[in-house]
């Protein structure tokens, strides 16, 4: 007989990370004993080099081994696929989290679609950069979704399970998972809610790449822009555009000896008519798609 699926599956993508395993699971699995919710705790292995997946065996998990390492997005959608529970809660397991507030996140999912633990501070190596880059793409999010952010880029948070099912041929494999999730609920009208967790410095060395992943951030701020709200950004850029044309144009005409229009000057007037009817286009091809994902109640 097939056990009942329980109320929870607790995704963990690890690499490397036998280090921190050994007080983060304790802690964890005290947690959920002690809560009044039936769960199960999926540690996806992510290719890893050192003793995490012989450690993660040592405790009472699922631990799934793959092959090579994929990448983060790529182990926690591996986590989500083979989940049983309605409710994912995920985590790293880097000694960051407050693994023993699991269960009140759950709870407080309610009739949110996401809960997402907003860390108190950034910790993480190549502060500063990272810090520019997240605001960067936070501060076009915001205008996205037209909701003020607190933490997009959270890795401690619980959803329903279906909701991000839908949108998994958009989330990608690398670090942006987290970021690309959120967007995703935010901007097709799924409910979510934030609340304040501490956050600790990690143990073990970061697997952030300064080149590779501040290039996904970026590409991850285009795909925002293209996939959920184009107009907002390309409108005003073929405004700009046109008017830059129409100025150089009028002053060319009117304002210089001897007069005389020149090409260049009508190729950035036609860009920015050009870059408009691009927006306007991309935008119905967002709205005719929007339909399939956008949150119309539940049942």
């Amino acid at each position: 007989m097939n056990n009942p699926a329980p109320d929870v599956s607790i995704v963990l993508p690890a690499f490397n990370e036998e280090e921190a395993l050994r007080s983060d699971l304790p802690r964890l699995l005290a947690a959920m004993d002690k809560s009044s919710l039936s769960y199960e705790i999926l540690l996806v292995n992510d290719g890893s080099t050192d003793n995490t997946a012989e450690v993660a065996r040592q405790f009472p998990i699922r631990v799934i081994d793959l092959d090579s390492n994929r990448g983060v997005g790529f182990a926690r959608k591996t986590g989500i696929r083979m989940a049983r529970g309605k409710i994912i809660a995920m985590s790293d397991v880097d000694g960051t989290y407050p693994l023993d507030l699991v269960p009140d996140m759950v709870r407080r999912l309610g009739d949110n679609h996401m809960v997402i633990g907003a860390r108190d501070q950034e910790t993480g190596t190549l502060k500063p950069l990272r810090m520019f880059t997240k605001y960067i793409i936070l501060q076009a999010v915001n205008r996205i979704t037209n909701q003020r952010i607190p933490d997009l880029n959270s890795g401690f948070r619980a959803f329903k399970r279906d909701t991000a099912l839908k949108f998994f041929n958009i989330l990608p494999d690398s670090h942006s998972f987290v970021s690309t999730i959120t967007i995703c609920f935010l901007a097709n009208e799924y409910p979510v809610a934030f609340f304040p967790i501490p956050y600790r410095k990690r143990i073990g060395k970061s697997t952030f790449g300064i080149f590779r992943d501040t290039k996904n951030y970026i590409l991850l701020l285009f795909r925002t822009i293209f996939y959920f709200s184009p107009l907002k950004f390309l409108l005003p850029l073929s405004f700009f555009v046109f008017l830059l044309g129409a100025a150089r144009l009028v002053y060319h005409a009117f304002f210089t000896l001897p007069t005389h229009v020149k090409e260049s000057d009508i190729m950035i007037v036609l860009a920015g008519l050009l870059i408009g009817v691009v927006a306007i286009l991309a935008d119905l091809i967002v709205k005719e798609h929007k339909s399939k994902y956008i949150y119309k109640g539940d049942n």
